[in-house]
């Protein structure tokens, strides 16, 4: 890349001290457009490229830990995609009915979704997956916790 941009910056300089004179005593138009289209290329070859994030597939099961009522909660966080292209999910643990989420979505490595808890509670959870690590948080009116936990399938 830095031998692109010198050898536009020599291309520039040369077209504009060499070749004829146009009536300003600079170069000629067809020199100076080509030392403006190189230029131009030396830009972009240097100009950082923005590539939107792919979004991961979460897809699976994840032991994720909680805090609810003020005590830790281990949760089996299971993730799916439905016929159609949308995702679906589930919290389970011994004690309580099967949470199901709805409007599960997946942007980049984060998966947000929302659900009722065991009192009845609207209820957010956000996560970002790294790997097999996953760390977030979930909230309701009344409560709210870090989320931690790793991927077992």
């Amino acid at each position: 890349m830095q031998r692109s941009i010198t050898a536009a910056l020599a291309l520039f300089t040369t077209a504009c001290a060499g070749g004829s004179a146009s009536a300003g005593g600079g170069p000629a138009p067809a020199q100076a457009a080509a030392a403006a289209a190189v230029m131009q290329q030396a830009a972009r070859a240097v100009a950082p490229v923005s590539e939107t994030p792919r979004d991961i597939d979460p897809t699976g099961s994840y032991s994720i830990t909680l805090a609810y009522q003020g005590q830790a909660i281990a949760l089996t966080l299971a993730i799916g995609k439905v016929e159609g292209g949308d995702w679906t999910g589930t919290l389970t643990t011994e004690g309580i009915p099967t949470i199901r989420l709805s409007g599960v979505t997946v942007k980049g490595k984060t998966v947000k979704a929302s659900g009722a808890s065991p009192d009845g509670a609207a209820s957010e959870i956000e996560i970002t997956i790294n790997g097999d690590d996953v760390v977030g948080s979930w909230k309701s009116a009344t409560e709210g916790s870090p989320v931690t936990g790793k991927k077992i399938r």
